[in-house]
């Protein structure tokens, strides 16, 4: 088992040592991560920064986990006001990137 730090880590890692050109078998890595992370329900246990950099790591990809991005994106929303800015850039590019409107997410972040 990974803990949520190790899980971010290594996704930003995948995500930047193709600068975004991932193959095939690193995308599937990706993939396989963003289904591991909502089958073993880790999100809630995710820091700011690592929740982000997931984010971030799956937009560089191009790796679209609409369930994993809602998730990521509630608990953001319901913890904002402990995310610092670059985190919260981080999270608005990954949500534009992937073409994903969330709600709650862009309403915390107005406020």
């Amino acid at each position: 088992s990974f803990s949520p730090q190790e899980l971010a880590n290594t996704a930003w890692a995948l995500a930047k040592l193709q600068g975004g050109a991932l193959g095939d078998d690193d995308t599937s890595l990706l993939v396989n991560m963003a289904a591991y992370i909502l089958r073993q329900k880790l999100v809630s246990a995710f820091k700011p920064q690592e929740l982000s950099n997931i984010a971030w790591a799956l937009a560089t990809a191009n790796v679209r986990n609409e369930k994993l991005m809602v998730v990521l994106g509630q608990r953001a929303a319901d913890d904002i006001s402990s995310f610092k800015a670059q985190e919260i850039a981080n999270l608005a590019w990954a949500y534009a990137r992937l073409g994903i409107h969330h709600e709650a997410l862009f309403g915390a972040l107005a406020v």
